[in-house]
């Protein structure tokens, strides 16, 4: 009698819930969309994975444009440079992460808590840390790029 049980040297390494938090934080939500892909084309679901990717791209680009509509030009007519106010930003960025893990616990979490059962491998968190960051700096420079380009940042 076979068993179909699969051991988990079988399964796929996911990225927990709590991976997807700290990289959203770090990275924002391309990041933590990223990995929900990830878990979802590691498990051989790679439309789903390509939707969610689709979709926290697009939650950045709204979520891009309702902080950018928020923050006060930071240099005057004058060509004095004030003082940035980064309470609003920090917050949404909070609720951003916690919007994600709610949905992520929507989509995933009982494929999550299944795959904790069954004894399977979670990547690391640091290594989500690390991709949160590598993001970061991504996201950095693609906007600096984009701002020398328009001429707002000298």
């Amino acid at each position: 009698m076979t068993d179909n049980n699969s051991s988990p040297t079988q399964l796929p390494q996911l990225y927990s819930l709590r991976a997807i938090g700290i990289a959203t934080f770090f990275g924002s939500l391309l990041a933590g969309g990223y990995l929900i892909s990830e878990n979802y084309r590691a498990l051989g679901m790679k439309q789903l994975g390509y939707i969610a990717l689709a979709i926290s791209l697009l939650a950045f680009c709204l979520s891009s444009i309702a902080v950018a509509s928020f923050i006060d030009p930071v240099i005057t007519q004058e060509g004095e440079m004030q003082s940035i106010d980064l309470t609003l930003p920090l917050l949404i960025n909070i609720a951003q992460v916690l919007s994600l893990l709610f949905i992520t616990h929507v989509v995933q979490g009982s494929m999550l808590a299944s795959f904790a059962e069954m004894q399977g491998q979670f990547h690391s968190t640091w290594r989500a840390v690390g991709m949160g960051l590598v993001a970061y700096i991504v996201l950095a420079t693609v906007a600096y790029i984009i701002l020398s380009a328009l001429g707002l940042y000298k």
